[in-house]
């Protein structure tokens, strides 16, 4: 006498156990009409796995049975509790509760001041792709203060003598200059003098021109695009001559 195959028991009183009474009738069904599908399509071990596999896929909060409970079940009611016994304690602990604020207030903005300078040492001049192997030196008087400033033949003599060393560059700070073209007259600060294997080293990005032979003449300079277009309005700084006032002039690209 041939018996007509039936799902696993255990899978079918899980689904009976945790399934609420509003979606067993329905899952319960579906799972069911799955199962006899299957055995005749896969046979009956194919079909068994599956329909475990159905009863743990429908074990989701939405069919899960709920037990009444006797607190309330509105959030809004609990968290305007909360804030009510808190705002009580405050009121009768003034002094107390005055201290606490203050010194969490405290400690916050300390946490915060800290995570923002760990951030910014470890992001700094992150964006150059060599970043990992640039180093800078500093010198150190009798009373341990350091400069990163250094005689000018010691880069060069470095490179020569260690090996490990690509590129030594020399960085040296322009004074206020009076920069001249056409018309246009106006004194500029921040400017530097380098040496031309600057971009071999650091990942600047240039506008217009050859970024890795702006720098190839003693004459040459590289502006941003800020000086370009005062001095040059809308037209290309590619050729153009800039006169340092009582200085050589210079002529470069833009940056």
């Amino acid at each position: 006498m041939n018996l007509q195959p039936t799902p696993p028991k255990w899978a079918d009183r899980f689904l009976q156990w945790y399934c609420s009474a509003e979606s067993l009738e329905e899952i319960q069904g579906d799972t069911h009409e799955l199962f006899y599908r299957e055995v005749e399509q896969k046979g009956l071990s194919t079909a068994k796995r599956r329909f475990a596999w159905n009863v743990v896929k429908y074990f989701r909060w939405s069919n899960i049975k709920k037990e009444k409970s006797n607190y309330p079940s509105n959030q809004f009611t609990m968290w305007n509790n909360y804030l009510k016994v808190g705002l009580r304690s405050i009121s009768k602990n003034k002094s107390n509760s005055i201290v606490n604020l203050i010194s969490l207030s405290v400690g916050l903005a300390a946490f915060i001041l800290i995570t923002l300078y760990v951030r910014f040492e470890y992001s700094f001049d992150k964006y150059h792709e060599n970043s990992e192997n640039l180093y800078r030196l500093v010198s150190y008087d009798k009373e341990g203060n350091g400069i990163a400033k250094i005689s000018g033949p010691m880069g060069p003599a470095l490179e020569k003598e260690i090996s490990e060393i690509k590129h030594s560059i020399r960085f040296c700070p322009v004074n206020n200059r009076l920069l001249e073209y056409g018309s246009v007259k106006s004194f500029e600060s921040g400017g530097l003098y380098v040496d031309p294997s600057v971009f071999d080293v650091f990942s600047f990005k240039g506008v217009e021109g050859n970024i890795n032979t702006a720098l190839g003449s003693i004459n040459s300079i590289v502006i941003t695009k800020q000086l370009a277009r005062k001095y040059f309005n809308d037209v290309s700084a590619i050729g153009k001559i800039i006169n340092f006032i009582s200085g050589r002039p210079y002529g470069g690209m833009l940056m």
